[in-house]
């Protein structure tokens, strides 16, 4: 089974005109909460890929925000990414810029059936005002690898 979804994570039409009448003229995106959870029993050997993208951008690379690798075999996946990004309300890519990449391997299902189920929330702040600042010049990335053979304590 390999699946590959795009998800876009909407905001209302309605809203922008709203915050514009209101003063408004920019939205920041804080965090996008993510919860993947797998239609099936706990112990298979189902792996995902999930990935945050700006769709503003045409590479892959710079429109990746965030990539998280796991396996669905132990129940629902909750991953919390920061954005930290301003849009003006009247750009007209405002309401779909950020989608989610969903992939999917692992154990073979028939292909009309619902394999997992995405639920997402999105916190985001209008603004009456944006800040233009320097930005990085390198090409530097995060990259952060876990590993999770045992449990760790706090």
């Amino acid at each position: 089974m390999e699946q590959e979804h795009f998800i876009t994570l909407e905001i209302s039409k309605y809203l922008p005109k709203r915050w514009i009448s209101e003063g408004y003229t920019h939205l920041h995106f804080g965090a996008v909460r993510l919860a993947l959870t797998f239609h099936g029993r706990k112990g298979l050997p189902i792996m995902s890929r999930i990935v945050l993208l700006d769709t503003r951008f045409l590479d892959y690379q710079h429109a990746c925000i965030g990539t998280v690798e796991t396996t669905l075999n132990a129940g629902t996946i909750f991953i919390t990414l920061f954005p930290n990004f301003n849009m003006p309300l009247s750009d007209s890519y405002l309401l779909s810029t950020l989608k989610v990449q969903i992939q999917i391997v692992g154990v073979p299902q028939v292909n009309s059936t619902f394999v997992a189920i995405l639920h997402y929330q999105m916190v985001h702040r209008v603004q009456n005002h944006a800040l233009d600042l320097a930005v990085p010049q390198g090409n530097e990335d995060v990259l952060m690898i876990t590993d999770t053979p045992r449990p760790s304590l706090l």
